[in-house]
């Protein structure tokens, strides 16, 4: 391979510089700039990690012209005068070097030497990642404002260098999602946070310099978002001064009452916008809990409901209910939304075999739910099947004596008070293995739009969607890397005896992967119940990259467009929500499918992502 010496780094010379600056007692204890504090030798071999490019490469990391780096008071911080240290030490130069390719050398070169680092030496390594950490961040967000920048909406010029068009494409974010592996959601606030940054050059400045961390930027970025331009300076040139010794929550309450001084209506304005985004999240953690958090709501509503629970727990606790105000907080907070009796505790906060004591009642409350009811045992040829059993609208004629259902043998009901739901009501798409379902193995199981459900939830939600009459049950068989291979409906057959179990009869349809023969082409533009059923089992949420919109609930978009010559087929349907079926019709970006339920997306960047049908558990 051809070598090439590589022309001089900005940090070289940022080296070279260094000594007219520091002094010997800012050069760290046991090393020299010849003992492992080297300046690099620009006639030398590129560094180890650059070992493997071209020539042509390495000129393209070298521009012939380097930029003149400033060294001085804009690049070496003096001494803070807390102490009389060297180097990373209190007192010392590299303790308040400014961040950037000089800090981030020194520092690496001490992380190969933390252990003989002296505990105040550390302490000024941490604080000089941090400034590192606040600078990369700065300007990470200016090359996404950069990119929103060249991003217009449709129908909008594009805008002079250095501004934003007057309308932003609505899938910036989607492509800033991509490039970063983040959720839609938090790709959206990165570029909020960067346009906001854009408006707000002190704020940025301050960040670049190290002197405030992301969360301080963002917290005063948010506070002025709804301020004319002079107010939002205004607060900033009140608290950024101080910013860099406050807490968060310091900082808090000093830009809230800075934002008060420079508008007065500023709060009421911005409380009312954000009951206007009142909502209710649920998430699960990989312990296996959840949570369901409401956003924004109303305070007296909210506080009252707050002093609800309060009020529940307390009856519980005197009624012998064993556990913390927090634990039987929540247990109420669930009872309530679950319409359960309230007025004594659930069996299972109660010790064993023993009784609430009689003490006031908490809420009148509704009579309890009944108990779940039977869950169908499957039966589906193959190996490696998946019962997606999904509890819809109630249909009150198909729900009668479904209390005198019973549960099939091998089935384990959930004990009360545990966890145990009553017949469930409404849409709930559940994937569990045949095994896990019949008690038989621990496999996880899986809730559309919801994530990974240990085995007891799985067969809780299982038998709660089997006690209702309007479930129905769908078969899919799956490969033993969890991809379909096939896909049923399943038949609930008559009991056969009281107290039996149900029998399931399930006609599966392969579903094809690799090349296409075509084999389930149809000759409309709309496909049939059968055919959605196969796409929504190879694909059970939207197929963008990192969506879990579920299928259900999504759009079977012909990926090349029917009207162009597009088949209804398997190798040219796939589950798009509505949002990411715009965001491919959008200006720059292209989807292709290169085999069935193997997605290309192209963004206008030109770079190339792709999604695989779904992996089921099994």
């Amino acid at each position: 391979m051809p070598t090439a010496t590589p022309r001089p780094e900005p940090q070289e010379q940022i080296l070279a510089a260094a000594p007219a600056s520091l002094d010997e007692r800012d050069i760290p204890p046991g090393g020299g700039w010849d003992e492992g504090w080297t300046v690099p030798d620009p006639d030398g071999d590129p560094p180890p990690e650059l070992a493997g490019l071209t020539s042509a490469e390495l000129d393209e990391l070298y521009p012939p012209k380097t930029p003149p780096v400033e060294f001085g008071p804009a690049g070496l911080l003096p001494r803070d005068g807390s102490g009389h240290g060297s180097g990373f030490a209190d007192g010392g130069a590299l303790d308040a070097l400014a961040p950037g390719v000089a800090l981030a050398g020194f520092a690496d070169d001490a992380h190969a030497r933390l252990g003989a680092l002296t505990d105040d030496e550390l302490i000024g390594v941490l604080r000089g990642w941090q400034r590192q950490v606040s600078w990369a961040q700065a300007r990470k967000l200016a090359a996404i404002a950069e990119l929103a920048r060249r991003r217009p909406a449709e129908g909008t010029a594009a805008a002079s260098p250095g501004r934003f068009p007057r309308n932003l494409s609505e899938f910036v974010a989607d492509e800033v999602a991509l490039a970063l592996t983040l959720t839609g959601r938090a790709a959206g606030l990165e570029l909020s946070l960067a346009i906001d940054l854009a408006y707000l050059p002190a704020t940025a400045a301050t960040l670049e310099a190290g002197r405030i961390d992301l969360t301080r930027a963002r917290m005063i970025a948010d506070a002025v978002s709804g301020l004319e331009p002079a107010h939002a300076a205004a607060v900033e040139a009140a608290v950024l001064a101080e910013a860099p010794a406050m807490t968060s929550g310091q900082l808090r309450a000093a830009v809230a009452s800075a934002v008060l001084a420079a508008d007065p209506d500023a709060a009421r304005r911005d409380r009312e916008e954000r009951l206007a985004e009142a909502r209710v999240e649920c998430w699960t953690d990989p312990t296996g809990t959840a949570n369901l958090v409401g956003r924004d709501l109303p305070s007296a509503q909210t506080l009252a409901a707050d002093k609800r629970l309060c009020q529940v727990a307390r009856a519980w606790k005197k009624q012998g209910a064993v556990g913390g105000m927090d634990l039987l907080r929540a247990r109420a907070y669930l009872a309530l939304l679950l319409g359960h009796d309230v007025d004594v505790p659930p069996p299972d906060l109660l010790p064993a075999g023993s009784a609430p004591t009689p003490g006031p009642a908490a809420t009148p409350g509704p009579a309890p739910t009944p108990g779940p009811a039977a869950t169908p045992p499957a039966t589906a040829p193959g190996a490696g099947p998946t019962a997606t059993p999904a509890g819809n609208t109630p249909d009150p004629a198909a729900t009668a004596g479904r209390d005198s259902q019973q549960l099939p043998p091998g089935l384990r009901r959930p004990d009360p008070g545990a966890g145990a739901v009553g017949p469930l009501a409404g849409s709930v798409h559940l994937t569990v293995p045949l095994g896990t379902l019949l008690g038989l193995s621990d496999a996880p199981g899986d809730a559309a739009g919801y994530g990974s459900l240990d085995p007891d939830t799985a067969r809780i939600l299982a038998c709660a969607a089997a006690g209702h009459g309007a479930a129905r049950w769908h078969v899919t068989v799956t490969g033993p890397d969890g991809q379909a291979l096939a896909h049923g409906t399943a038949r609930r057959g008559t009991q056969t005896s009281p107290g039996g179990g149900w029998t399931v009869t399930v006609t599966a349809e392969p579903i094809t992967t690799g090349d296409c023969d075509h084999h389930n082409r149809e000759p409309g533009y709309r496909p049939s119940p059968a055919l959605q059923q196969l796409i929504r089992a190879r694909s059970s949420t939207c197929t963008a990259s990192g969506c879990r919109n579920p299928a259900v609930g999504c759009d079977l978009d012909h990926t090349v467009p029917y009207d162009e010559h597009g088949l209804t087929c398997e190798c040219n349907l796939g589950p798009l929500c509505r949002y990411h079926h715009r965001m491919k019709q959008a200006q720059g970006w292209k989807l292709h499918q290169p085999a069935p339920g193997v997605m290309t997306w192209i963004t206008p960047a030109g770079r190339h992502y792709f999604t695989a049908p779904t992996r089921h558990p099994t």
